[in-house]
């Protein structure tokens, strides 16, 4: 399709503009100003009646070359975005070609590093497999062969030839292993017979159905010896699908399993996952710094978790040198039995972080609380998610549990400098914050993303309980919320006590209200580089 041919531009239209710019280029490129000289046009300003036909003269030749300008304007932008579209593809394939190869392998292994975190027993037929990078280019293959860790994630269904593959580059794999009722023992050992020794393996994902298949797999893993000198990571899940009338196993983790992951010596094992199982804590890792453990409700099973044997695991010696403990809760219900809190100080652990989801029961946060007594507490990061239409008081009760001991006090962390909060809520626009600050005395960064939710009165809660009195950190996100104006009232009361020098950072995401509110132009002259305006 042919574009018309476009109308010629006016010469005198063109004269003016070229005119103009001589005279910008002669006055070193600066437009007329308050004390600088017109370059538009030579009438004085206020005209009198005898200049009124020079203005009008001047008026209608400036609209003239405006509309010309316009329409070279609108060229010019043409012309750039066809040149653009034909340059961007070149532009990246020469772009891409002038990194580095240091470059290139840490981008590599990024991806590596996030491939691993999502792998899941996969098949050899995957797209996302890093190995795919190797037959890009002869360029990507010589640096991808340098990266055992591409190499490293090695499954169960993968076939012989790339289990050789990865064998011959990278010594130390991390083994993915899944257990359900087509799996033999013949099959496990002809994999383990491909693998390096166990000895050297760096990280190990085991996953079964029910009880006889968790057996079959711990069974065949112990044939194989006890010694996991390699391991940094070590990951367990139970499905909890049941047996063939669908009954789960009593315990979910099998005693079989228990006695085989007692034997295992993994001394400088760091990370430790866990889902839908509570060992009994008899574990040789005595370097674990990291530990996940999720909780909840299997897909056609509720269940009702003991908090007893989930203290012993907590308070065992196998956790004793943990630095950061995630749990995830979601639907989690507790036993009815009774529950005995005994003293255990983790004096190790840096890092506590809740996910709490669905109709999970106050009662098991409470518990957790209570059980997790970590005076040396640095980082508290909260996750609350409720979306369904039941108890809309139900994640009140949740904030509650975390933050007020069973007697009603404030639970306090006297440690705790970072907090991160994120809260999903559905019908609920107030939120009781209070509990949750005034237990964090020595707070220094605080990030809430709470949409939908009144911004906290962050000026009361200082004022009246003494809260926020060393923040120099807030990360703030909120949508459509009431109460925007407390930031500002935060802001104005810092600056009326001189406190406002405490304050370094200050992010706020999200509308927040504030520019509805036209608060924006009051908060940057407060905040000036301290603030990262997302709004």
């Amino acid at each position: 399709m042919h574009s018309s041919p476009s109308k010629a531009l006016e010469s005198n239209d063109l004269l003016y503009l070229i005119g103009v710019l001589q005279k910008l280029n002669n006055e070193g490129g600066r437009l007329g100003g308050d004390d600088r000289p017109e370059v538009w046009h030579d009438v004085h300003l206020p005209y009198d009646a005898e200049n009124f036909h020079d203005a009008r003269k001047a008026l209608v030749r400036m609209k003239a070359a405006l509309k010309t300008l316009g329409t070279v304007t609108a060229s010019l932008e043409r012309s750039i975005k066809s040149l653009s579209r034909h340059c961007i593809e070149e532009g990246r394939a020469v772009g891409f070609a002038s990194l580095p190869d240091e470059l290139l392998a840490r981008v590599f292994e990024f991806y590596c590093e996030e491939y691993q975190r999502f792998f899941s027993c996969e098949t050899e037929y995957t797209t996302t497999s890093p190995m795919t990078l190797s037959k890009v280019c002869r360029r990507f293959r010589r640096i991808i062969m340098h990266i055992p860790r591409v190499w490293a994630c090695v499954s169960l269904k993968f076939d012989s030839e790339r289990i050789h593959t990865l064998r011959t580059r990278c010594n130390n794999p991390i083994v993915y292993l899944a257990s359900d009722c087509e799996s033999s023992e013949e099959e496990f050992v002809k994999f383990f017979n491909r693998l390096p020794s166990s000895n050297q393996w760096r990280g190990l994902n085991l996953e079964f159905v029910d009880k006889e298949d968790g057996c079959l797999l711990f069974e065949t893993l112990d044939s194989q010896g006890s010694s996991f000198d390699a391991l940094e990571s070590l990951s367990i899940s139970f499905e909890g699908y049941g047996d063939m009338d669908g009954n789960l196993p009593r315990p979910l983790f099998p005693k079989k399993c228990e006695e085989i992951l007692s034997k295992w010596d993994m001394p400088v094992l760091e990370e430790l996952e866990l889902r839908g199982i509570i060992p009994s804590g008899k574990m040789k890792c005595s370097n674990l710094k990291r530990c996940k453990i999720f909780l909840g409700n299997f897909v056609d099973h509720k269940v009702k978790w003991d908090f007893n044997r989930f203290q012993k695991f907590i308070h065992s010696k196998s956790l004793a040198s943990i630095e950061s403990l995630t749990i995830l809760l979601d639907g989690t219900q507790p036993t009815n039995g009774a529950f005995v809190i005994q003293q255990h100080p983790l004096f190790k652990l840096k890092e506590l972080e809740l996910f709490v989801d669905s109709d999970t029961n106050p009662t098991v946060l409470k518990q957790i609380m209570d059980i997790i007594d970590a005076p040396n507490l640095k980082t508290l990061k909260i996750k609350l998610s409720y979306l369904q239409y039941g108890d809309i008081h139900l994640p009140i009760k949740w904030l509650f549990a975390i933050f007020r001991t069973s007697e009603g006090a404030i639970r306090t962390f006297p440690n705790v400098l970072e907090l991160k909060l994120s809260v999903e809520l559905n019908g609920i626009s107030d939120y009781p914050f209070d509990p949750m600050l005034r237990s964090l005395p020595r707070l220094k960064s605080l990030t809430m993303s709470i949409p939908g939710i009144r911004v906290p009165d962050f000026s009361s809660l200082r004022r009246n309980f003494g809260c926020i009195q060393e923040l120099e950190s807030l990360d703030f996100k909120n949508c459509l919320a009431p109460g925007p104006w407390n930031i500002l009232n935060y802001l104005n009361c810092l600056n009326r006590h001189d406190e406002y020098a405490e304050l370094k950072d200050v992010k706020l995401r999200g509308c927040c209200g504030l520019r509805e509110y036209g608060y924006k132009d009051e908060i940057i002259p407060l905040l000036g580089e301290k603030l990262t305006w997302k709004c």
